[in-house]
């Protein structure tokens, strides 16, 4: 029963392998999501930034238009903008210009519209008197983009409750300039549109415009942000925005709805379905074992049965003794038939397995990320897929000839054929399927009359015989191919350089899934050389294998393909 232990336990190994790197592949995905939304979200959140620089901006383009404005032209300006139902969170816009009177700059406010009480930026303050503001102005005239000043009170001092605010600032310059330098730009600069708004309410309403997607976001600092910071969701990160030349920190979790159930399920399902297959191969497995311990018990009874009639029976009759050897003879036949079974098995799972393990990655790649795929990358996983179908194909047309040419299943169907033409088209298949990795060199005599032969079986010995010369040869090493002819039959030589054949190794060779000590990787099922000496002996034609390790193989095959007989006989 060790033998179904050890099934049992490698199918759980493999089921909780399986289930590992299905939850790492959902928790992947889930990553990818994430990251995509937050991407979204910035997207989002930036191109509604620049609505609030727009609005400001205004403020800048009502100057350019109207250099000789006065409050009455603001005030309908102002009015017409309907800025504050458009702004959350502004809660005063207006215009500074810039003067360097007895080389000073000061920054009297022209024009200001608030809903603030007890605004200190009324007409006439200097902007430019308070340090912060000031830093904040000369950054934004340096560098030609909004510049905000951080969070402060900006009321005056007998103001009741003071609320903290922020001041954007957006310069307004002469002229276009071209190669822009700070000492240039200082020249240009008349003035600047600012903007008092409340950090809060700004965000607020930026992240109302992320509402739908699967990422919550909140600032830094309020309610929002705790409530999502004490979320139990794993996927959270804290990006941090740097606009207006401050950094605002953010904190996004995914919302509860951002998880897949059916993706969920995949591992569990996976599990239970990989725990129910381990129990059923260990339960089909231990019959199987159990099955065998009876026959070894009785084939064992049986010998020892056998041993206690020879001791009482000195004499046997000649039929006795043969019946005997028959017996003897039949029981090897199904041992050797049941190693050869399992053999197969071993081998044709095995090599179909790796076909199989390229189709389902192939397949998975283009289910999952199609979109991403380029076209030529897609065309290579379908090619992939094709090839590996291909070597399925190809696996299974083998095993199958080889189990009618065994169990004497197939026609000899002699038929004219084109004997060079033939031998040219099966040279280029081989070199087409093994990516010409070892040239073919073909030779032969001049001129050929009509053979005959079963083209099926034709193909079967010289396809196989070309493709081990080619799969046991060192890449760029020639294959030599020589066709000639002696009397009624064709001889056609195929000298390899390659790997060559241990000498323990030739005695077993024409044996069905028996492959040499020294093939390595390359891959195989052992029945090539079986199904090409089963075909010779189809044809009633000869096989002789000469080879030396580390040195090469020359194979030569003699058919007869000139005799007249028989167009059609039955291996």
């Amino acid at each position: 029963m060790a033998t179904a232990y050890l099934v049992l336990i490698l199918a759980l190994v493999a089921t909780f392998y399986v289930f590992h790197l299905e939850r790492k592949n959902i928790e992947q995905r889930a990553l990818d999501r994430f990251q995509e939304s937050l991407r979204s979200n910035r997207d989002i959140l930036g191109s509604a930034l620049i609505r609030y620089v727009d609005a400001v901006r205004s403020a800048n383009s009502f100057f350019r238009n109207n250099s000789a404005a006065d409050q009455k032209n603001w005030t309908e300006f102002m009015q017409n903008q309907e800025w504050r139902l458009r702004i959350p969170g502004f809660s005063e816009i207006g215009y500074a210009e810039v003067s360097n009177a007895n080389g000073t700059m000061s920054m009297p406010i022209r024009f200001v519209s608030t809903s603030l009480t007890n605004s200190p930026h009324a007409v006439g303050f200097d902007m430019a008197a308070e340090p912060l503001r000031r830093e904040a102005a000369l950054k934004a005239a340096d560098t030609g983009v909004p510049v905000s000043t951080v969070e402060t009170n900006v009321l005056l001092a007998s103001a009741a409750g003071n609320p903290r605010a922020a001041i954007l600032f957006v310069p307004r310059y002469e002229e276009e300039i071209e190669n822009p330098t700070p000492e240039l730009r200082h020249k240009a600069l008349r003035g600047f549109a600012f903007a008092t708004f409340n950090s809060a309410a700004l965000w607020n309403d930026l992240i109302e415009k992320t509402e739908h997607s699967p990422v919550a976001v909140a600032l830094m600092g309020t309610p929002a942000a705790e409530l999502l910071a004490n979320s139990k969701e794993k996927l959270r990160r804290t990006p941090t925005i740097q606009t207006w030349g401050q950094n605002w920190q953010l904190i996004c979790v995914a919302r509860s709805s951002f998880a897949e159930p059916a993706s969920q399920r995949a591992p569990q399902t996976i599990l239970a379905g990989g725990i129910a297959f381990s129990l059923l191969a260990f339960v089909l497995v231990g019959s199987q074992v159990r099955r065998r311990i009876r026959a070894e018990v009785a084939a064992s009874e049986t010998q020892s049965l056998n041993q206690d009639l020879e001791q009482r029976i000195t004499s046997r009759t000649t039929e006795l003794r043969s019946a005997n050897n028959q017996l003897q003879q039949s029981l090897s036949k199904e041992k050797e038939l049941g190693e050869m079974k399992s053999s197969f098995v071993s081998t044709v799972s095995h090599e179909f397995r790796t076909p199989l393990g390229i189709i389902v990655s192939s397949a998975g790649i283009l289910e999952r990320y199609l979109e991403r795929l380029t076209p030529e990358q897609r065309i290579e996983h379908l090619k992939t897929i094709q090839q590996s179908a291909a070597r399925m194909a190809e696996l299974m047309e083998g095993v199958l000839l080889f189990s009618k040419v065994e169990a004497g299943a197939v026609e000899f169907d002699a038929q004219p054929i084109d004997l060079l033409k033939l031998c040219h088209r099966i040279v280029d298949e081989v070199e087409s399927s093994t990516d010409r990795r070892c040239p073919i060199v073909f030779t032969a005599d001049s001129s050929w009359p009509e053979a005959r032969t079963d083209e099926k079986l034709f193909r079967a010995i010289l396809t196989n015989l070309l493709n081990n010369a080619v799969k046991y040869s060192a890449d760029g090493t020639s294959v030599q191919f020589q066709l000639c002819r002696k009397g009624d039959d064709v001889v056609f030589t195929i000298r390899d350089q390659g790997i060559g054949i241990a000498a323990a190794d030739l005695p077993r060779l024409g044996l069905p899934f028996q492959r040499g000590h020294n093939v390595g990787n390359h891959s195989g099922t052992g029945l090539g050389l079986a199904l090409v000496k089963k075909c010779v002996d189809v044809h009633r034609g000869q096989l002789t294998i000469d080879s030396k390790e580390g040195v090469g193989t020359v194979v030569t095959v003699t058919l007869p393909l000139f005799t007249a007989g028989k167009t059609k006989t039955t291996s």
